[in-house]
């Protein structure tokens, strides 16, 4: 069997990959040149296609495992948080996603961060935006508020009736809050837009999350893995379990 494994880095994923299935490196999509240096000095015949962007999957020699795991920059706790949205560095699961589509591989593992299951997985709908607008106007006001009681602290009558303005603006600021939360809950998250994906495509999936520390690390480091293969072979993926290494 022959994998391939996109976004590859220094091929950690992949190296995995190849030892639970039996299965060698046919080609890796690695844009970055530091690791792409590793992988040429550890896989000296081992093609690097270099920006996945520009790979064209139909004319890539095809193989039965495709890995990855598709930048995290806009889904993990300590990025921007940004989501799978267009434009945004983990949107390119979009590449990813045609690759499957163009090579239909029999096995897919994809790997990412926790924060996949909490990220958005679509740009924010105007309900959204109109209450994040309607917060950042409340907290301009309380901030223009503020700024008058303390440049006229001295004035007690003044200042009493800027703190009730405060006050009543202070409330409007948490109802926006409020809103805005609702509306974030009905955007779909970054997993979900994953899966879906791959049922489109034909697809059946397994998700878990392990920790480094399940396998012998000092350190907690989660990561979501995902297993698809074609649905028309879920009965015998079922009854087999996941591939014995």
């Amino acid at each position: 069997m022959k994998s391939g494994e996109l976004f590859a880095g220094v091929g950690g994923l992949g190296m995995a990959v190849d030892a639970v299935f039996g299965s060698t490196p046919a080609w890796f999509a690695e844009f970055d040149e530091a690791p792409s240096k590793v992988l040429e000095h550890h896989y000296p015949d081992v093609p690097n296609y270099g920006d996945v962007t520009l790979v064209d999957f139909t004319a890539a020699p095809h193989t039965e495992i495709r890995s990855g795991g598709f930048p995290c920059t806009d889904v993990s706790l300590a990025g921007r948080r940004a989501g799978l949205s267009e434009g945004t560095r983990s949107g390119l699961w979009s590449e990813f996603r045609r690759s499957i589509a163009e090579d239909r591989p029999e096995w897919v593992v994809i790997e990412n961060v926790r924060g996949l299951l909490t990220a958005r997985g679509e740009a924010p709908h105007q309900a959204w935006a109109d209450a994040d607008a309607d917060v950042a106007r409340w907290e301009r006001v309380i901030a223009l508020i503020e700024h008058r009681i303390t440049k006229r602290k001295g004035d007690r009558d003044y200042v009493a009736r800027k703190k009730q303005e405060r006050l009543r603006c202070t409330r409007q600021r948490e109802r926006a809050v409020a809103r805005r939360q609702r509306e974030d809950r009905l955007i779909p998250r970054a997993i979900a837009t994953v899966l879906r994906d791959l049922a489109d495509l034909g697809f059946d999936a397994e998700w878990t999350l392990l920790r480094a520390s399940d396998v012998g690390a000092p350190h907690k480091r989660e990561r979501v893995f995902i297993l698809a293969w074609p649905a028309e072979n879920t009965s015998r993926s079922r009854s087999g379990g996941w591939p014995a290494g």
